[in-house]
């Protein structure tokens, strides 16, 4: 255990989880690493402002007693199976409250294209690797992820390498009485021409309580390909804070599908960088009742002939709210840009509510740029047809959410990966 203590935050001029940590040196870490954690403390602290932590997530910070993340509970091989969601033959890497597992990871029967390995193994045996490829960031939660570092996924593939099958990074969330607190940091680089289906599945076990800050790091090199499938389904006890920085460099593709599912409060920035002929998709299906849930894009095309679509589908119950926010921004003198921006968000309840915010900022004249937002119910109409069909009103609002959900999702070209996607909603 670290002797870092987080203690209730009581006094107004406490800043959350820093005020007793101390003793970098202990660590064990490379210089580099201590200096990296240093910056990245003074920055949270000179950034820190009440107004940079929305009101529900102040209230859980206050109301809870955390404790730092630490291998509770770690599933053998049989139990594990049963956590793995995509039931699709992979690559397994698995992460128990934020630190990497290897005994239970499937490390050792990668290519030897591909580097894999935990982020504190790599500070230990490998400093220089990342020395230059993790950042502190100027976010709130960046700089918090940067000072705690010290576990998550590394993850390189070699130029030209098409694994054979795909890689499952699973995350799983165990706790007792206290609140984990959990920053996880995954970088993902592909090199030149490299392809990767990347699986990725988020899961607390019943009960636990966590305070997961993630930050995911994605660099790919001149015309390489991700896709990346991911499910999150954690506990409603708890708050998901996630920063997502993806470079998508000349002629690369990203494509990202993201299903959140009756989880808790989640507070989600993706920062997308598209460089010269590269295309990034990206897909956002949302379940919430009553808990708030805020995902916020920021699109920055940065080269010319590049494409960019980023949708936002949710469904909101009970008392919860969802809010969308994309913001796309075009470098000026660039040439064939295409862009679309969707939101739209249905409600089942008279309580629940929903906020879009679009902004664009063009600085070229050569765009083609769409953006769309509806907010709104389920349709009488819509009801009394499938009522007439003899579906019971229950049975007919969740078949309609759940199409409106899976409509997002449309796209998957890998039809075991759809079926996966289908089954999670209908089974749950």
């Amino acid at each position: 255990m670290s002797d870092i203590n987080l203690s209730v935050v009581n006094e107004k001029e406490d800043i959350p989880f820093i005020s007793d940590y101390k003793n970098f040196d202990s660590l064990g870490f490379y210089p580099w690493a201590v200096a990296f954690k240093r910056n990245a403390m003074d920055t949270y602290k000179r950034i820190f402002n009440r107004k940079s932590i929305s009101p529900v997530i102040w209230d859980f910070i206050k109301a809870s007693k955390f404790e730092l993340e630490y291998e509770k509970v770690v599933p053998n091989l049989k139990n594990l199976l049963k956590y793995k969601t995509f039931d699709i033959e992979a690559y397994t890497i698995v992460l128990v409250n934020g630190k990497y597992i290897n005994e239970i990871s499937d490390e050792d029967d990668l290519p030897f294209s591909v580097y894999s390995d935990g982020v504190k193994n790599c500070l230990i045996d490998n400093p220089s690797f990342l020395q230059n490829r993790v950042f502190v960031g100027n976010d709130l939660f960046v700089s918090l992820n940067s000072a705690y570092l010290s576990d998550g996924i590394v993850l390189k593939v070699s130029k030209g390498e098409k694994l054979d099958k795909p890689i499952h990074i699973i995350s799983l969330y165990v706790s007792d009485e206290k609140v984990l607190f959990c920053n996880p940091r995954i970088v993902i680089e592909l090199e030149e021409g490299a392809k990767l289906d990347l699986l990725e599945s988020s899961l607390s076990l019943d009960g636990t309580k966590f305070f997961e800050n993630k930050v995911l790091q994605v660099d790919l090199k001149t015309g390489a390909e991700l896709n990346h499938y991911r499910y999150i389904n954690n506990s409603k006890d708890c708050v998901s804070v996630e920063r997502d920085f993806v470079e998508c460099g000349d002629m690369a593709k990203y494509n990202m599908y993201n299903c959140v599912f009756k989880s808790g409060i989640i507070d989600t920035k993706y920062n997308f960088n598209v460089l010269n002929n590269a295309s990034l998709n990206s897909y956002t299906s949302v379940y919430s009742n009553d808990v708030n849930v805020e995902f916020d894009a920021k699109i920055s095309h940065i080269g010319s002939s590049s494409l960019s679509d980023v949708r936002f589908l949710g469904v909101t119950d009970g008392v919860g709210k969802i809010s969308f926010v994309t913001s796309l921004q075009t470098s000026a003198l660039l040439k064939n840009i295409k862009t679309n921006q969707l939101s739209k968000i249905l409600l089942l309840s008279d309580s629940a509510a929903g906020v879009i915010k679009p902004f664009q900022s063009i600085y070229s004249q050569n765009v083609s740029a769409f953006h769309g937002a509806t907010v709104s119910g389920i349709k009488n109409d819509d009801l009394f047809f499938l009522n007439t069909r003899g579906i019971s009103e229950n049975d007919a609002r969740n078949i309609i959410y759940k199409s409106f959900l899976l409509s997002a999702f449309l796209s998957v070209s890998d039809g075991l990966v759809l079926d996966e996607f289908v089954k999670f909603y209908w089974d749950n």
